[in-house]
């Protein structure tokens, strides 16, 4: 595999010495297929770049082809213009990586926090809604259910034969929330649907064939 991958590079890159293909083959903890992969492809063939003028931003860096890989994935991942060699080919890469991963880090914390305000707001839902019913649904048998997804309003509408489905991009867009009502027991047969309102409040009700 390593003789093919210095062939390959010796084809791709003329201006390098074979000295400086095998140096930057041994180095780095030694060019991985992926790591391989992205010196032929993103800095070589794509980036115009040579094994020299990687060796030398690496040397100047004080960094490994490892991280600057990682980093152009971060700046995918964030869909940065990779177009740009400010961007591609920071001047201190560490300090770009490092700022990459606390951006990184800030959104997936921001998308947990989202995903918990959610739950909690479903959650108020489910208990707003039980209180307007003036019953408590176990008493009778009943069960509310959230949806996990558009499809499991479309195929709720299909299965009662009402318009549910028409409120499905508002419910996702969070405007009004829909909501199963089910017999323990059936909780997988649809019964009845509600549209319940931002304030928790129920809207309406609907059971087959009602519109």
């Amino acid at each position: 595999g390593r003789i093919a991958h210095y062939k390959e590079l010796r084809k791709r890159d003329a201006r390098s010495t074979s000295q400086e293909i095998v140096e930057l083959m041994n180095g780095s903890h030694m060019l991985g297929y992926t790591r391989y992969y992205f010196v032929r492809d993103e800095l070589i063939m794509n980036r115009k770049e040579t094994c020299r003028s990687i060796l030398r931003y690496l040397k100047k860096n004080n960094t490994t082809i490892h991280e600057w890989s990682d980093y152009i994935s971060q700046c995918r991942e964030l869909k940065y213009d990779l177009e740009d060699p400010v961007i591609w080919k920071p001047s201190d890469l560490t300090a770009a990586h490092d700022r990459c991963s606390r951006v990184i880090e800030a959104l997936r914390e921001e998308e947990a926090a989202k995903r918990n305000r959610t739950k909690d707001r479903k959650l108020r839902l489910l208990n707003r809604a039980r209180q307007v019913l003036l019953f408590t649904a176990d008493d009778l048998g009943l069960k509310i259910v959230l949806p996990t997804c558009i499809k499991d309003i479309v195929n709720e509408g299909k299965a009662l034969v009402h318009c549910v489905a028409g409120y499905a991009d508002r419910h996702a867009d969070g405007r009004l929330n829909i909501l199963f009502v089910r017999k323990i027991g059936d909780e997988q047969t649809p019964y009845y649907t509600m549209e319940v309102n931002t304030d928790g409040h129920i809207v309406q009700c609907r059971g087959y064939k009602t519109t």
